[in-house]
């Protein structure tokens, strides 16, 4: 029958979610858990948030009935909640960046424990999975995370870039032969597709740390996972996510070179920049779902077509997004 496609769930999960989500923003909005904008906001109305604890749960249970079959998965789960936990605690009441940060390195961790770790194809070589990669695996996790945090800063944009991955990759899953596990991912995009319908430009709930940090681990993992198991490389996941870390990490290098105080809050993302200069979170978000689509979806697919070529095709993917980092003042325009 044609309702036994698991991909017919996709609607209900979705639906839960967004009923979800209406609750956590009528609880927010009786607690006054509210982002209040100040100088730095890029928002103009006090704004519900934490509504992506509704995504958290949602994603957990899916994972955890997974966890039945698949026992490893387990370590994966508990860092993924560590994360949850700790962003949400600071949701509340912040934290100090020592706790958070050491929160997020176990969880890393426990990723890297959990799943199996990919060989990386270099062309020349291949760097097969060991040891030598393990810190180097636990320390760009634990950036993912912060990164993801740093990229929740207008309406609906983590979210289109979480679903814009995990779809893209499903595609390649798909032409891959490995379909069952494309909708997998499919299902698994469900809970934030729901959440986004809150949050798309104009948003009447914001994600929270304790959604924003685990998008960013939850999405580490498919990538380390999928890239260890199928035909899907390493190379095609940074790709899929060049938008983001191209942003995050030029911004960052820029303020620690400068002799900026890094971990002070700011508004200097080329993102923040360009909403600020569109005077539209709508627009910016819309290109990023352009570019995600139009330049790098087809660039990470020639990666799975030819990943010796892995290295080059990814330095074409970020190039020209670092360039218009560079144009933009990223990590200096702070006005």
């Amino acid at each position: 029958m044609m309702t036994d496609n698991p991909i017919f769930l996709l609607l209900p999960i979705a639906f839960i979610t967004w009923c979800l989500t209406a609750l956590v923003r009528q609880y927010a909005i009786h607690r006054d858990i509210l982002d209040h904008p100040n100088h730095r906001s890029s928002h103009s109305v006090p704004t519900p948030r934490g509504g992506g604890i509704a995504v958290v749960i949602m994603i957990i249970a899916m994972l955890s009935w997974a966890t039945i079959r698949q026992q490893e998965l387990f370590l994966f789960i508990v860092g993924l909640t560590m994360v949850a936990i700790v962003g949400f605690i600071d949701d509340h009441r912040p934290l100090p960046a020592s706790i958070r940060f050491s929160v997020h390195l176990i969880a890393a961790l426990f990723t890297v424990i959990a799943l199996p770790l990919p060989a990386i194809d270099f062309g020349l070589f291949t760097l097969n999975a060991s040891w030598v990669l393990i810190p180097i695996f636990i320390i760009s996790i634990a950036w993912l995370i912060n990164l993801y945090n740093f990229m929740d800063g207008i309406d609906g944009f983590a979210s289109s870039q979480a679903i814009s991955v995990l779809v893209s990759l499903a595609l390649l899953l798909n032409v891959s032969g490995n379909t069952d596990t494309a909708i997998q991912l499919i299902l698994l995009s469900a809970p934030i597709i729901g959440f986004l319908i809150w949050n798309w430009p104009k948003a009447k709930i914001f994600m929270g740390d304790a959604c924003s940090g685990f998008l960013g681990i939850f999405i580490c993992g498919v990538g380390l996972y999928l890239a260890a198991t199928t035909d899907i490389n390493l190379w095609c996941w940074l790709i899929l996510m060049a938008a983001f870390i191209t942003d995050a990490t030029y911004t960052l290098l820029t303020r620690m070179l400068t002799g900026q105080r890094f971990s002070q809050p700011h508004r200097s993302h080329s993102y923040q920049i360009l909403s600020r200069r569109w005077n539209s979170h709508l627009r910016v978000t819309l290109s990023l779902i352009t570019v995600n689509s139009l330049w790098l979806l087809p660039l990470s697919y020639m990666s799975y077509l030819q990943p010796q070529w892995g290295v080059l095709i990814t330095a074409i993917a970020y190039l020209p997004l670092t360039l218009i980092a560079k144009r933009l003042k990223a990590g200096l325009n702070n006005d």
